[in-house]
């Protein structure tokens, strides 16, 4: 019976994993309308770059098999660092939304860093229902802003 609850909690670990994944989606790979660029400083044709360049990385959720705790908050180390990037770059009128995302997932790395079973990460994914609209509406503004911003730039 403990095999079962376990298989269901990591069922839905891998659920919620997706939704973040998606969340980190519209933060990378959502934007890959972006045209290459000057990397140097935060500007719309750095950040436009930056996004490129992370949108050939693969899904760090993609291959996550159930249960693997470790693979989960290598994902996640992934997200972060992907994120930090886009941050340095990204110009003043999005840094905001920038900032919520960078925040959330360095939160949630810290929050799964001693975690050692699939049902305390089950946990911390549950603790962080309460910012998942925040963190949806901040990814939905960059897709945005890239849409509106970043097709004008060009290869």
């Amino acid at each position: 019976m403990a095999g079962a609850a376990s298989r269901a909690g990591v069922r839905l670990i891998a659920r919620r994993g997706a939704l973040l994944a998606a969340v980190a989606a519209a933060a990378a790979i959502g934007l890959a309308a972006c045209g290459g660029g000057d990397d140097d400083g935060a500007s719309v044709e750095a950040f436009c770059g930056k996004v490129d360049q992370l949108s050939n990385l693969s899904n760090p959720f993609q291959d996550l098999n159930p249960g693997d705790v470790e693979g989960a908050k290598d994902a996640i180390d992934q997200v972060t660092g992907a994120t930090n990037q886009i941050a340095d770059v990204a110009p003043p009128e999005i840094q905001g939304d920038v900032e919520t995302l960078q925040s959330f997932f360095e939160s949630f790395g810290d929050q799964i860093a001693d975690v050692e079973t699939p049902q305390d990460l089950l946990g911390a994914v549950q603790g962080l229902r309460g910012e998942a609209q925040q963190v949806q509406g901040a990814g939905t503004r960059l897709q945005n802003y890239a849409r509106e911003n970043c097709s004008s730039q060009g290869s």
